[in-house]
């Protein structure tokens, strides 16, 4: 009966599977045949009135919610963010005999942990567990919040089945403990927990005071301060003690021996820090939380400090991050945030931080070989007692976006050309968006004779550069100028500005409260698991019926890679359409020629990526433009731009670009086009003659090679060289510039005169 008991006590705590997902849908349907055989068939799509579009009022705007297995409890505080004169240049990564020297440091680290924020153990969400900000801070005051006692757990491994009952038995005895302090327990070798020291229960007991409620400190709801020794981490010796001491911080927020020490806090909406220690007398090691009910996905931070002297020097370590490259190694800076510098001078968010580099470091991820990464970067107090906010990029959060679409739908004219509706709502209750922007008010023949554009974004709520070019393609197609005018005459542009609102609001960094990336759930969409997934996707198919999509976008965010681009599908299956999925991303690269690369860009439709946004809307629609356009999280290597690190302006700027690049692509005169088209065959033939030696047979094994060898460029890194930016920028303008119609054959002759011209030398060397 033990065995069977903790047999099923293992499953439990496994991530649910397909099969099991499946079970839970409603969109599934077991049948018994006349032959008695059991079969499991999928429900036809249900296109009642409870999947459309609601309306919402916007003199109400919904509140965030999230999981109570997440603690927030920091009302929100909207900042302002600066866009510099001129933007910040790369940053020099700091030197390698400083790096070696850090790494040293951190081997031997050792100090209290000053921050720890309350973890969830869940495996998977549940909607009970959710509350939001009207429930628990109606007036910038919260509600207490008694953690559970720290309870020592001796064991020698957690793998076996006698650990699993052993945890069963200790977690019956936990409320006998309330009180204990100075307990030992064992530090499990390898693992980014156990070099906290401290293993704590996830779950906070809510209490609401009959007579009072406790006005909002800093880390007044932490009830420990575990020691920690970073030479545990690779120390194989199993005897390894760490003390914990409970009830060492105060009121106050300050801690027992570290009254001095940063007062760290992540509690508020898109916040993520998970725990910080104290190693030195201005240095500090933090842990990012992952994302929730996974067991990966560590890059995106925000987090805040107080308790700052003026001109010094803080050091921040952040230790357990995955990717094995970053753009901090390739001239990005964090962004800070200072409420002092804001007040004397005006300046919000901006790129800041000084001694940025990102190494792997000497932690072991979850007891294998794998290393895990460190994001290093110093910064200096320009105050005393000054709250400062950091992050990864710019923040966007789901409360600015409400903020954005109530002040956007408010007025008569706007009435006339946007309206709003709820899509769907997620799984812990938050409001989907969708806006249709047009022209109204004309007839509905004239209404039904005009394209489709769909665009979305923040499915990853990690990339928070994607709302910002969001809210500049908002920002352009609802003013009055000719050109919006002219394009909301033409379009019906549906847009969903925020497909992971749980995501963003936890703090996650790529998964959804499902704890799974929602970018790769489009293929077999499961209605109660993916809604806004699913959602969408029965809005497009609605849509698509009305009338010709011309382009899908999902807007997104790159961490390895400079400048903007897109990642397009190859229509080699048609010969009809060689090519012409990259005629728009080419007018993309003329018109924004300081900010997007066609070079980084990469058409192709690989097996891992089937279940994207972009490959399913791209074979369920039939068309030629779905995209995935991605944008750094860095700057520009290209035009004017070049050694640039991009403001929230810049990414705003890409509004501009991409409607200026779809007025050029649907004009009704098409010589651009066809001019690029031809041009586009014709480089494809001449760089796949020089890529082989010898001519193709045909235009399609010619692409086939082009697609190749494109492959190949983009996976040989995440930065050009220096002269790469001025050379693709010239060659474009030579090639696809306003050039005369009566010159424009002599340029395509005098260009294939030098391609042959360097084709023989380089078979001559």
């Amino acid at each position: 009966n033990n065995t069977n008991t903790n047999t099923m006590n293992k499953k439990k705590r496994q991530p649910m599977s397909i099969q099991q997902q499946a079970a839970l849908s409603q969109q599934f349907a077991v049948e018994t045949t006349t032959d008695g055989k059991t079969i499991t068939r999928l429900k036809e799509a249900n296109v009642s009135l409870a999947l459309r579009p609601q309306s919402r009022s916007a003199a109400k705007v919904p509140q965030a919610r999230w999981p109570l297995d997440l603690d927030i409890s920091t009302p929100f505080i909207p900042h302002s963010y600066y866009n510099r004169p001129q933007p910040e240049p790369f940053h020099q990564r700091a030197p390698a005999m400083y790096v070696d020297k850090l790494k040293g440091k951190l081997l031997k680290a050792n100090g209290p942990t000053i921050y720890l924020r309350r973890k969830s153990a869940a495996k998977y969400f549940m909607d009970t567990r959710v509350t939001d900000y009207r429930e628990m801070l109606p007036m910038r005051t919260v509600n207490a919040y008694i953690l559970p006692p720290i309870i020592a757990k001796q064991r020698k491994s957690r793998d076996t089945e006698e650990d699993e009952e052993e945890d069963e038995h200790q977690q019956q005895n936990d409320n006998n403990d309330i009180g204990k302090v100075n307990v030992k327990r064992k530090v499990e070798v390898g693992s980014v927990e156990d070099v906290l020291g401290v293993e704590y229960n996830t779950h906070a007991v809510p209490i609401a005071f009959t007579d009072k409620t406790i006005k909002y400190t800093p880390q007044s709801f932490c009830s420990h301060i575990p020691t920690h020794n970073s030479t545990a981490c690779d120390n194989d010796n199993d005897n390894d003690i760490v003390t914990t001491t409970a009830n060492a911080f105060e009121r106050n927020g300050t801690c027992d021996g570290v009254a001095d020490a940063l007062v760290f806090e992540s509690r508020f909406e898109s916040g993520n820090l998970s725990s910080a220690a104290k190693i030195g007398l201005t240095s500090y090691l933090l842990f990012l939380q992952r994302d929730l009910y996974t067991r990966r996905h560590t890059q995106w931070f925000y987090f805040r400090i107080e308790n700052t002297k003026k001109n010094t020097k803080y050091f921040f370590h952040l230790m357990n991050l995955l990717k094995n490259d970053s753009l901090y190694n390739h001239g990005m800076q964090p962004v800070v945030f200072s409420h002092k510098h804001f007040e004397e001078k005006g300046v919000g968010f901006h790129r800041g931080g000084d001694d940025v580099c990102y190494f792997k470091n000497h932690l072991r991820y979850r007891g294998t070989d794998r290393r895990y990464y460190t994001l290093s970067f110093s910064y200096t107090s320009q105050y005393d007692d000054d709250v400062i906010y950091f992050a990864h990029c710019y923040p966007y959060t789901y409360t600015d976006l409400q903020n954005y679409i109530t002040a956007l739908t408010t007025g008569e004219r706007n009435k006339q050309i946007c309206r709003h509706r709820v899509l769907c709502k997620s799984l812990a209750g938050n409001v989907v968006d969708l806006l249709t922007i047009t022209n109204f008010g004309v007839t509905q023949l004239e209404m039904e004779s005009r394209k489709g554009v769909v665009i979305s974004a923040r499915v990853h709520p990690g990339e928070s550069n994607s709302s910002w070019m969001m809210k500049g393609f908002i920002d352009f197609i609802t003013t009055d100028t000719d050109d919006a005018n002219t394009l909301r005459d033409a379009f019906v542009f549906k847009i969903v500005p925020m497909m992971n609102p749980d995501g963003v609001i936890a703090g996650n960094y790529r998964c959804s409260l499902a704890g799974c990336d929602l970018n790769r759930t489009y293929k077999h969409t499961l209605r109660e698991l993916y809604p806004t997934v699913y959602s969408l996707k029965t809005m497009m198919h609605r849509f698509g019926r009305d009338r010709p999509i011309v382009v899908y976008c999902d807007l997104h965010g790159h961490s390895k890679k400079h400048n903007v681009f897109v990642y397009g599908c190859n229509n080699t299956s048609n010969p009809n359409r060689l090519l012409m999925e990259r005629v728009f991303p080419t007018m993309l690269s003329l018109n924004g020629s300081t900010h997007f690369s066609y070079k980084s860009s990469k058409f192709s439709v690989t097996k891992s990526k089937e279940s994207t946004g972009r490959i399913v809307t791209w074979r369920e629609h039939n068309l030629v433009n779905a995209f995935t356009m991605e944008a750094t999280f860095c700057g520009s290597t290209i035009g004017s731009m070049k050694g640039k690190q991009f403001r929230c302006c810049d990414f705003e700027h890409m509004g501009d670009v991409f409607f200026d690049s779809l007025m050029d692509y649907c004009d009704p005169d098409q010589s651009k086009s066809h001019l690029i088209l031809s041009r586009l065959r014709f480089d494809a033939l001449q760089r796949a003659s020089i890529t082989r030696g010898a001519a193709p047979k045909s235009l399609v094994t010619a692409v086939k090679i082009l697609n190749e060898t494109n492959e190949d460029d983009d996976e040989a890194g995440s930065d050009s060289s220096p002269d790469e930016g001025e050379i693709e920028e010239n060659e474009l303008r030579f090639r696809f510039g306003d050039v005369p119609p009566e010159q424009r054959r002599e340029s395509v002759v005098r260009l294939k005169a030098l391609k042959q011209h360097e084709q023989q030398q380089q078979q001559q060397q």
